[in-house]
């Protein structure tokens, strides 16, 4: 008889001396492991062919059990001599031949169903195509970068040509290179039509993404258009902003205990801080009363300060009990 590999996924039930099996968690009649009569069906030690499979959870033995399992492992032996039928060979024949029909055309555009993935998947689909990665295990192994279809029984590799284009589910593509010996992922990019702007006269893609900051940023073709205004740094509360050109804007405030100190930024300048600004808060009405904050020391993490007041005619004093804002920019 012909071997076609196992299938054992979820669990089985079966009284001794009843053909009647019913399964939990799985899929007996989908994908390239479905089962069909004259399988055979191990459980609890007996083995005993299937007479017909009636959905994905229920299927009749050919002759009664001799054991009784309940939410049992099994194992369904894939062995029926219908999987190699003259009927069935030619089929999947007709289609390999099609297949290297295409190829031999020129046609060299594959839509895959995984790519660069190493391990195989459990129930591929029928004729399902993938590009198999550079660390492939399992029936996988030693197949890097090679184009893999599940044939129903069994794998079928296929070294890919120069210039081949896998494309997965979300339209990215891969380009084949035969001196790079690699895939090279070409994400989908949108086109700018040509003449819907003044002086237009080639095309250009459009790609946008994050710079070493984390800032968004536009490219048409090979020019940089910059960083793109937008408030995704900006979170509730953070008090701070990168602007599309590089500066960063930050505030806060200062509160004031009657001693100079050191005042961290809510977020380090990437670069260096330009200048800080400071503004005295003084609650109450006074007529007569000068306070300052004296700024120095300015690194990208933070600045010293240093606080004096004077009231009416009083002397130099330390601010104590009060608040001083601040703006500071940098890069």
């Amino acid at each position: 008889m012909a071997y076609g590999g196992i299938y054992n996924v979820g669990t089985v039930s079966v009284a001794t001396g009843s053909t009647a099996v019913t399964g939990v968690g799985t899929a007996w009649t989908y994908g390239a492991q479905r089962l069909v009569a004259g399988d055979t069906l191990s459980v609890g030690g007996a083995s005993l062919p299937i007479l017909a499979v009636v959905d994905d959870t229920h299927l009749t033995l050919a002759y009664p059990s001799t054991v009784t399992a309940s939410g049992a492992a099994y194992a369904a032996i894939l062995d029926s001599g219908s999987r190699t039928t003259a009927g069935t060979a030619a089929a999947r024949l007709q289609s390999y031949l099609a297949a290297a029909a295409r190829i031999e055309a020129g046609v060299n555009m594959y839509l895959c169903a995984g790519v660069l993935g190493n391990t195989p998947p459990a129930s591929p689909a029928l004729d399902a195509l993938y590009v198999v990665g550079t660390a492939a295990t399992g029936a996988w192994a030693g197949r890097a970068n090679q184009l893999a279809q599940w044939g129903g029984a069994g794998w079928i590799f296929t070294v890919p040509a120069n210039g081949d284009v896998a494309v997965n589910s979300g339209l990215d593509f891969y380009i084949w290179s035969d001196t790079a010996e690699s895939w090279t992922h070409r994400p989908v990019t949108t086109v700018v039509e040509r003449g819907t702007g003044v002086g237009q006269t080639t095309d250009a893609a459009v790609k946008i993404g994050w710079d070493a900051v984390s800032a968004l940023r536009a490219t048409v073709a090979t020019s940089d258009l910059g960083k793109i205004w937008t408030d995704h740094l900006v979170t509730s509360g953070s008090k701070y902003f990168r602007l599309p050109n590089g500066k960063m804007l930050q505030w806060g405030f200062v509160n004031l205990s009657g001693s100079d100190g050191y005042f961290a930024f809510p977020a380090a300048f990437p670069t260096a801080a330009e200048t800080v600004v400071s503004v005295p808060y003084v609650l109450g009405d006074y007529t007569d009363y000068i306070s300052a904050m004296n700024v120095g020391a300015i690194t990208q993490s933070g600045f010293q300060y240093h606080t004096r007041y004077i009231e009416g005619t009083g002397p130099v004093m330390q601010v104590v009990g009060a608040a001083v804002y601040f703006v500071a920019i940098g890069s």
